[in-house]
């Protein structure tokens, strides 16, 4: 695809051309900006149609907490348990994304 081909370019010569390694795409580039660009436009795609059926059905589904920070547990809640249903969801989250 010509976009890929264009990141490829542009990546390829700005990594030739840093004179400090230390901030290699963390600057405001037309690197790093392509990148990003093609990102949104092509990852949102795939976002939608691999984890979306996921987030509707954890929402729908999942009435369990999954919260884990002792500062933030409800009265009665166990850290160790909401551990458990935390990885229950990340888990279909994994399975989704490597399907």
């Amino acid at each position: 695809e010509l976009g890929v081909k264009f990141i490829d370019f542009i990546t390829n010569y700005e990594i030739q051309n840093m004179k400090t390694p230390d901030v290699i795409f963390r600057g405001n580039t037309l690197a790093t900006k392509s990148l990003d660009a093609f990102m949104r436009l092509h990852g949102q795609e795939y976002l939608h149609s691999t984890l979306k059926p996921v987030i509707d059905a954890v929402v729908k589904e999942n009435k369990k907490s999954c919260e884990v920070d002792p500062m933030k547990l409800d009265k009665g809640e166990n850290a160790d348990k909401n551990m458990e249903n935390l990885k229950q969801v990340l888990t279909k989250f994994i399975d989704a994304i490597f399907e």
